[in-house]
């Protein structure tokens, strides 16, 4: 069991601070961290202010393939210019 504050990453390119809970593993959260980026950055050339750690996405994220993954995140962000 793990009490306290999870893991914290910064992402030098713009400062961004990601946090996770105190009971995820920091290989783990690293390996999400890296992850969810390459997915921002396929996004962000459709949607170039694309947050994905803003976003309530990266829980839904976390069990599905990165083609799962870009696909939902599409539809979702389609459905909210609309």
């Amino acid at each position: 069991m793990y009490v306290g504050q999870g893991p914290m990453f910064i992402i030098k390119s713009d400062n961004r601070v990601v946090t996770f809970g105190s009971a995820s593993w920091k290989d783990v959260a690293l390996e999400n961290v890296r992850e969810f980026i390459e997915i921002e950055k396929e996004i962000r050339l459709d949607y170039p202010s694309f947050d994905c750690f803003s976003n309530n996405l990266n829980r839904t994220l976390e069990n599905e393939s990165r083609e799962e993954s870009l696909a939902y995140i599409r539809k979702e962000l389609s459905n909210q210019a609309l």
